[in-house]
């Protein structure tokens, strides 16, 4: 009986080995969870800031042949048709050639004039984010 009493008031320090290892297992499994949720969202991060950047060039093209009043002129060879981009870099926070999409190509620019078809198309390496929503943009300042 008094090895029982001493045993029960015997005051531990520090943990044992089990109760430490099972905290190690916790953490490990908390770990895992968080770094496999951190790779698809960075993902999505991508594709997010892909739509973006498309965007501020659509709206920056759009502006830049708004203000030029005229469509053929600011479709012109010497202006966007040759990719001349100085035109939208006053529109846009950083220089169009040096945007590069999340997976490191330069974002397209093509311009259609050929037969009355007056179509800006810009678009980036990937073609559509995983949930299908197309990565490209095409602008039609066709008259019809």
């Amino acid at each position: 009986m008094k090895k029982i009493r001493d045993f029960l008031n015997k005051k531990r320090k520090g943990m044992t080995l089990i109760e430490l290892m099972i905290v190690v297992v916790i953490i490990g499994i908390v770990f895992a969870y968080a770094f496999v949720n951190a790779g698809a969202n960075t993902e999505k991060a991508k594709y997010a800031r892909a739509i973006e950047d498309i965007s501020a060039i659509t709206s920056a093209t759009a502006m830049y042949v708004a203000e030029t009043g005229d469509v053929a002129t600011a479709l012109d060879a010497t202006h966007l048709g040759k990719a001349n981009t100085d035109v939208l870099d006053k529109k846009l926070s950083k220089k169009l050639t040096d945007m590069k999409d999340p997976w490191g190509t330069a974002y397209s620019l093509a311009v259609d004039t050929t037969a009355g078809a007056n179509t800006v198309t810009i678009s980036c390496s990937k073609t559509a984010t995983p949930d299908g929503e197309p990565l490209k943009r095409v602008l039609d300042f066709s008259l019809k």
